[in-house]
């Protein structure tokens, strides 16, 4: 798979990743790319595309922005690259370049999901700081996003008890979203974690980005934790995610609370998801 192709069609953000792929290893090098016809790519892809074709656009952004790149320390893998996280790799829709920022995910670790809402209660934010510290003194990188309420409260915990933290974007690596979490987006990175996204680098976020990046927070976990999700929560969504990818799900047993047990009985119900109390009733379920 040709880099340039592959760094270009992910500006391509109409197209499905599954079709980017496709496109990056149909064509070898950017030259072929940019002589594509939207005929052509209608070929390729077997159906008609919504929007114009453009190829010398994404090859032109890329030109442009990966002047900028290297300020932030910005890397990638593309799908193809024997690096790229083989759990992320076999779901159904992989992204076709996971681009980082720090120590990138790795197929050998155990990575753990841990999601819940932007509004947690009280003791659910209490007790994702304590979960992330237990699971940073047992050696488990966490997953999530780097959303306000639970998502923080995790990622801040894991680094306080110095442990290693993967938060996925739904905007570029460079574009940190909520601003209010730059710092501990920083602290991650320098705790040897990592901030990663299949947009490119420049790339602000969209309410849909945000919902399709939670399946890579699933897909690069072993299992995902829900700490608190009362209906509408985001979090929802990793959890369907993560049934859709065969990964273990499990309920802290914090979000039992009064305003968050209706929905979490039906997650129970629908999901099989395993009641928990901390990290250590975990691992058998999960390794």
């Amino acid at each position: 798979m040709n880099n340039e192709v592959a760094l270009a069609l992910s500006y391509a953000t109409g197209l499905p990743p599954r079709d980017q792929v496709l496109l990056a290893r149909e064509w070898q090098t950017p030259q072929a790319m940019a002589r594509s016809s939207k005929e052509e790519v209608e070929r390729y892809l077997g159906r008609r595309l919504m929007k114009e074709w453009r190829p010398g656009n994404f090859l032109g952004s890329l030109a442009r922005d990966q002047r900028v790149w290297d300020q932030y320390r910005v890397r990638w893998l593309t799908i193809d690259d024997p690096r790229y996280p083989v759990d992320l790799r076999n779901i159904y829709d992989p992204p076709l370049v996971l681009f980082y920022r720090g120590n990138p995910p790795v197929s050998e670790e155990f990575l753990l999901g841990v999601v819940g809402t932007r509004r947690p209660s009280n003791a659910a934010h209490e007790e994702a700081y304590n979960f992330g510290r237990q699971c940073a003194a047992l050696g488990v990188g966490v997953v999530s996003g780097l959303a306000y309420g639970i998502d923080s409260a995790v990622h801040a915990g894991l680094v306080s008890a110095g442990g290693r933290g993967i938060c996925v974007l739904g905007s570029g690596v460079c574009v940190i979203a909520p601003q209010g979490n730059r710092a501990l987006a920083g602290s991650l990175v320098q705790n040897g974690g990592c901030i990663v996204s299949e947009y490119p680098p420049l790339e602000g976020g969209a309410q849909y980005r945000y919902i399709q990046r939670n399946r890579i927070i699933s897909g690069l976990s072993k299992g995902v934790v829900i700490v608190e999700a009362p209906e509408g929560s985001g979090a929802l969504y990793t959890l369907d995610f993560a049934l859709e990818q065969g990964r273990e799900v499990a309920l802290h047993q914090v979000g039992l609370t009064p305003g968050s047990r209706g929905e979490a009985m039906r997650l129970l119900r629908d999901s099989g998801a395993t009641v928990i109390a901390s990290i250590q009733e975990l691992r058998p379920c999960f390794s």
